[in-house]
């Protein structure tokens, strides 16, 4: 699957987040009618499929710039009945993130302080964004939370708020 997805997209690598960071976000994140959350290279969806059945009348919004995931997250979501989930074939540098109250990212460490000048610009006071393993160099996050350092990824979660 590996190959075959970045050989169709020229992107970079399908990797999911790990299932017992999905659980840790289901369990922890707290997401009501008027919260917007995206997640950026939100791959095949898995964890936006978590979070939608757990928080049904949040918006939930996948971003994705290869077409591989974004057709199996097209389908999975559609197989799932995932009615407040929407996916969006985009690269998220070109994404309007204004509406959003939260935001997880596992995402390359060269990615993350390109976001952050975006991040200031487009989020609202109090928007929060949750990064797995890779932190910002130049702002500190509101909190850490261990994972586990059993797990060859997804050992740590940096919270920050805009």
């Amino acid at each position: 699957m590996f190959i075959l997805d970045v050989m169709l997209s020229g992107k970079s690598p399908l990797v999911t987040t790990p299932t017992h960071a999905r659980q840790y976000l289901k369990d922890n994140l707290n997401l009501n009618e008027n919260s917007v959350l995206y997640d950026l290279g939100c791959g095949t969806s898995s964890l936006l499929i978590k979070l939608s059945s757990s928080f049904p009348r949040s918006k939930i919004i996948g971003i994705d710039n290869s077409p591989f995931s974004y057709l199996i997250s097209k389908i999975r979501i559609l197989l799932n009945r995932s009615r407040n989930i929407s996916i969006e074939y985009k690269d998220f540098f070109n994404v309007n993130l204004s509406q959003a109250t939260h935001i997880y990212l596992w995402i390359y460490v060269k990615d993350m302080d390109k976001l952050l000048d975006k991040f200031k610009s487009e989020l609202n006071t109090g928007t929060l964004v949750y990064s797995l393993d890779f932190p910002f160099s130049y702002k500190e996050p509101v909190e850490r939370i261990n994972l586990g350092e059993t797990h060859k990824f997804g050992h740590t979660l940096y919270i920050y708020e805009f």
